[in-house]
């Protein structure tokens, strides 16, 4: 029972975000026993071309694609920056073994270690977890301002994505 209300909450070290952001995914929890893990809507800061396109890129992402799955009820992830886990969904043995598995072909390297918390949503919702997104929740990360840092993040979440979803 404990761990039912028992909450883990993920965070970049760069992330920034009021209290406020916090009730609100904590609120969204504790309405739904059956939802594992809940985010909010996240904003790039930083300045330059590269943060430009970010911010247009993460409002497409949260108020379209985020938002669509929410009004569908099955969100697909609950990016590690900024997210809210039940402790009994992460404890779940059906979640907790997969996700500690080492790799051992390219293709699950590309899916277990370049997007982990796109898995560990994957695994949850695998489980019949729900994962559920709060626009009105709001934090701010540091979006990679020069082409290179955003390449390498790139080249590690887009993989990542297609080897989850398919797994779906």
């Amino acid at each position: 029972m404990i761990a039912m209300n028992t909450f883990v909450l993920a965070l970049d070290g760069d992330i920034n975000f009021r209290p406020h952001a916090l009730h609100l995914v904590v609120d969204l929890m504790k309405k739904n026993k059956k939802l594992g893990a809940a985010c909010g809507r996240i904003h790039p800061i930083g300045g330059g071309p590269m943060v430009w396109y970010q911010k247009f890129e993460y409002a497409v992402g949260h108020w379209l694609q985020k938002a669509t799955e929410h009004v569908f009820g099955c969100v697909l992830c609950s990016p590690g920056c900024f997210s809210l886990f039940r402790a009994r969904a992460v404890m779940d043995d059906s979640v907790m073994n997969k996700y500690t598995t080492k790799p051992s072909e390219a293709l699950h390297y590309v899916q277990y270690d370049q997007g982990e918390d796109r898995w560990l949503c994957t695994l949850m919702l695998q489980q019949g977890w729900r994962i559920e997104y709060c626009a009105a929740s709001d934090s701010y990360t540091h979006a990679p301002e020069g082409f290179g840092e955003f390449y390498t993040q790139r080249r590690r979440w887009a993989p990542s994505t297609m080897a989850n979803i398919m797994d779906l």
